[in-house]
């Protein structure tokens, strides 16, 4: 699994919350027809926006299949 940035171009990695816990790792996989709560981290070089100002942009969530599954207009605090 993954995540990338539309713009500007940057790949990410993702970590999937346990089934059973609040635990969250790369390792862990949601089942079929599951749903997991997901954190994503991006490190951009160089740095698009000041810090503590907000970044807005189209992220997809990359699955264990390579599919792309886009979120569109997700606004983050730059930092």
């Amino acid at each position: 699994m993954g995540a990338k940035i539309r713009k500007p171009n940057a790949v990410g990695y993702v970590l999937v919350r346990a089934n059973d816990s609040n635990e969250y790792s790369q390792k862990h996989r949601i089942p079929r027809g599951g749903i997991s709560d997901l954190r994503f981290t991006f490190f951009v070089q160089p740095p698009v926006r000041e810090e503590g100002t907000l970044f807005k942009a189209d992220i997809a969530i990359i699955d264990q299949f390579g599919n792309e599954h886009w979120l569109k207009g997700l606004e983050f605090q730059y930092t």
